[in-house]
């Protein structure tokens, strides 16, 4: 059994680096940026953070793990917690004092009264749209019963994502000296939501209508996105931003939060503390992102990630081995981020065959890491999948399958020899035993003939006599003798 899986796991090896693709994209190590031959920009923001989101790849880094206030992009992880928290969208929610009164008055709000009643979804909206920090706060207590307990899962969750120097007290982002994060930290919190589909569905809304319940006259009111890059009509527009959420104290100044999407590549931009130029410098993060780097998917007809092993000469003796059934190595997500100037042959891929448990339990034989600039830019696990599910059985298999070239031609010589010795024993056998049984019938008719007459007799008689049963009778009856 164990020469069998060294056998196929070897043939397996020898073409790992043709059959090989991405799968489970993982971020590049801290402080790792895939860099190109165009300088990046500069930007004005104290601190900006560019990543593919499919990938993970880091793109641009300024500052990432300077601790800043977030002001209102907060909300993203806000809308998170009470997504993944909330089973029921229609629950009704009453704004208490709290989320109406304990607040500054002229900060952003839809301006809820005391009582007022809103569903779980319209509370959703007006928070990402309209950035209401009372909409914050009635949600975080439908959540976990005050906004302080709210704030600790939030601390939770991030922990969770995997910031580093992020620390939430609030659930709108109103100035408090312990309320930080980073634009690392902020970009992974995107990347989590953006998985969440609810959650993709809210914040790439442009405009909401709602229609007010029980304490307002009849009518409706229509909530519009804040973030001018998803607005055709305004010059901070940007063609492929699909979500997004903006920030302002006078401590934190400007923070702005986007996602854009052009062809493979889906990139979030992180800036903060910005003066006025949070979305220029997104401007010129996208635009270096989008023009210089590409998501090559790896699963696509130009880079097959499933082949035919049974039927190939390349693999030769597997197909003895395995009685000539095609395999496939399965792969998941595919994509991988390159600069523009690098070609795929300039990647370099590193195997380990240590899998665990888990990946022995799913026929996972390898990990193939791939990496450029000495740093690990995707990784793929390996499995080896049968495309029927019927083949030859190694467990129940007694006979040991032949090592080498030289047992396979011993095997068959043994086999050449062996059949003409069968065949000329078989013949024997036979006529051996036709032999026998013509004696036995002779001596049989002798017997019965010279020796017992009067059974031969008797045995005429009870032919001839009247009986039901005819010839079956005497047949069981001549048993009896």
């Amino acid at each position: 059994m164990c020469s069998i899986k060294k056998r196929i796991f070897h043939i397996l090896l020898s073409v790992v680096t043709l059959f090989a693709s991405l799968s489970l994209p993982v971020l590049a190590e801290e402080g790792s940026v895939l860099t190109t031959d165009v300088p990046a920009p500069e930007i004005v923001g104290e601190a900006g953070f560019l990543m593919e989101a499919n990938t993970g790849t880091i793109l641009y880094a300024k500052n990432e793990n300077e601790a800043l206030y977030p002001a209102s992009i907060t909300k993203i992880m806000t809308a998170l917690v009470v997504i993944e928290n909330t089973e029921n969208f229609g629950d009704v929610i009453t704004f208490s004092d709290a989320a109406v009164n304990g607040i500054d008055w002229d900060s952003t709000k839809i301006y809820a009264y005391v009582g007022e009643q809103l569903t779980v979804e319209q509370a959703l909206y007006g928070l990402m749209l309209k950035s209401g920090n009372d909409c914050a706060v009635a949600l975080a207590e439908y959540v976990a019963g005050s906004e302080a307990a709210f704030a600790e899962m939030m601390n939770a969750r991030a922990a969770e994502i995997g910031c580093t120097n992020t620390h939430f007290v609030n659930a709108h982002g109103l100035q408090n000296e312990n309320h930080y994060t980073t634009v690392h930290d902020m970009a992974l919190i995107m990347r989590e939501a953006m998985e969440n589909d609810i959650f993709r569905v809210i914040d790439s809304t442009v405009s909401y209508k709602v229609d007010w319940t029980n304490m307002r006259e009849s009518g409706f009111d229509t909530w519009v996105m804040g973030n001018k890059m998803m607005n055709p009509n305004s010059d901070s527009y940007y063609e492929g931003v699909f979500c997004g959420k903006t920030g302002y104290t006078d401590q934190a100044g400007n923070t702005l939060v986007t996602c854009a999407t052009r062809g493979n590549s889906d990139l979030i931009c992180v800036v903060m503390k910005c003066p006025q130029s949070h979305y220029n410098d997104t401007k010129a993060l996208f635009d270096y992102g989008f023009n210089h780097f590409t998501v090559y998917d790896m699963a696509s007809a130009e880079n097959p990630v499933s082949y035919d092993m049974g039927g190939t000469n390349f693999f030769g003796n597997l197909e003895s081995v395995v009685g000539g059934r095609s395999f496939s190595i399965q792969t998941g997500s595919t994509c991988l981020m390159l600069p523009n100037s690098v070609p795929l042959t300039e990647i370099q891929s590193r195997l380990t065959y240590d899998v665990g448990e888990e990946g022995n339990a799913s026929m996972e034989f390898a990990r193939v890491q791939y990496l450029y600039q000495d740093r690990v830019i995707g990784e793929t696990s390996l499995t080896l999948l049968p495309e029927t599910e019927t083949g030859f059985d190694f467990e129940n298999h007694e006979n040991p399958v032949p090592e080498t070239e030289t047992q396979i031609v011993q095997e068959e010589t043994k086999k050449m020899v062996f059949q003409p010795i069968y065949l000329v024993l078989g013949v024997l056998g036979a006529a051996a035993a036709g032999l026998a049984a013509f004696l036995v019938i002779r001596v049989s008719g002798r017997k019965d003939q010279y020796i017992y007459p009067e059974k031969r007799t008797r045995k005429n008689r009870l032919r001839n006599a009247s009986s039901p049963f005819g010839s079956l009778d005497g047949k069981r009856r001549r048993r009896r003798y």
